[in-house]
C-alpha cells in the first residue's frame, strides 16, 4: 500500500512538535526545581521575589503551552499513525501517565507553588522564619521530583515502545509478524 507524501509530512510535524513540547515541559520542571532551590538561598527580598516571579512565567508560560501541545500532538499523532488510542499497551500507558502528570501539576504542584508565592509576597524576608513556608517549600520539591519522574517514565515509554505479543498493536504486529485477524 502506498503512503502520500503530505501524510509523511503531517507525522513528521506531529512527532517533531509532541517532542519539542515534551523536553520543554520537563525541561521547565526542572528550571523550576533550580530556581526553587535558590529561591531558599536567596539573600535579599528582590532576589526572594525574582525567583519567585520566574517560577511564576516558567510555570504559565512554558509549562501550560507545552502541556496542551504535547498532548494535543499524542492525540493526532495516534490517528495520524494509524494507532487505536486503547489498543496498544504502551499508548494506554503513555496516556493514563500524561493524564496523571497533568492531574498531578494541577492539583498539588500548582497550588503549592501559588501559595509559596503568596507567603513571600506577604512576609517579604521574614518568610524564613515562617514555618508553614518551609512546609510549602520541602512539598514542593518533593512534588518536583515526582512530577521529573513521571515526565521521564512517559519520555521513556515514548522511547522504547515497550511491546509484548498484543495483537491489536500496530507497532508490536510489525515488530513480532503477527497478522490482524
Amino acid at each position: 500500500m502506498r503512503e502520500l507524501q503530505e501524510y509523511n509530512t503531517v507525522s513528521v510535524v506531529l512527532k517533531f512538535a509532541h517532542i519539542i513540547s515534551s523536553c520543554i515541559w520537563f525541561g521547565a520542571v526542572v528550571c523550576i526545581g533550580v530556581l526553587l532551590y535558590l529561591n531558599h538561598e536567596s539573600g535579599s527580598t528582590a532576589e526572594l521575589n525574582a525567583f519567585n516571579l520566574g517560577i511564576h512565567y516558567l510555570d504559565n508560560y512554558l509549562i501550560g503551552p507545552s502541556v496542551i501541545v504535547s498532548v494535543l500532538s499524542g492525540v493526532f499523532l495516534c490517528f495520524s499513525k494509524k494507532l487505536q488510542l486503547f489498543a496498544c499497551r504502551w499508548v494506554i500507558k503513555k496516556w493514563l501517565g500524561s493524564l496523571i502528570a497533568v492531574a498531578f501539576g494541577l492539583i498539588w504542584l500548582a497550588p503549592w507553588l501559588r501559595q509559596l508565592e503568596i507567603i513571600c509576597k506577604i512576609n517579604q524576608f521574614m518568610v524564613f522564619t515562617i514555618p508553614g513556608y518551609y512546609r510549602t517549600y520541602y512539598l514542593n520539591h518533593i512534588s518536583l521530583v515526582v512530577q521529573e519522574i513521571m515526565l521521564l517514565y512517559l519520555i521513556l515509554i515514548s522511547l522504547l515502545k515497550p511491546c509484548s505479543d498484543y495483537k491489536n498493536c500496530i507497532h508490536c504486529r510489525e515488530r513480532f509478524g503477527y497478522k490482524k485477524e
